[in-house]
């Protein structure tokens, strides 16, 4: 999948969380958008994990993972800021948003059945 980097406009969001060594290969497997409704392309390479818009091809958000003992941490988190790619200007919500990417998209248990 080829992406647009996440632009130089962007800003650090605060955004401090741990995954067990089974999240972190659920988040390792990422998800490919399958058809039109679905919005993001979300991919691990190695240490980030990439959001991407499905139909732009935008990075609009980062997530750096650093492997622990029991899994993975975040380490850092950036949001796009360049206005002619994301509209978002809210980094408390860009973090919500990053937390239910990761909840309810790759950490669901639909997700895992492939429902």
């Amino acid at each position: 999948m080829k992406a647009r980097p996440l632009p130089k406009l962007r800003v650090q969001i605060s955004f401090e969380r741990s995954f067990t060594e089974v999240e972190f290969l659920r988040l390792k497997r990422g998800l490919m958008a399958e058809n039109m409704r679905d919005r993001w392309h979300i991919f691990y390479k190695e240490p980030w994990l990439y959001f991407v818009r499905s139909w732009t091809r935008f990075c609009i958000y980062k997530v750096r993972l650093k492997k622990s003992e029991n899994g993975c941490r975040v380490t850092a988190a950036f949001a796009s800021r360049d206005s002619r790619q994301y509209g978002g200007t809210d980094a408390r919500e860009d973090a919500r948003t990053v937390s239910r990417l990761i909840n309810e998209v790759l950490l669901s248990d639909e997700q895992m059945s492939g429902s």
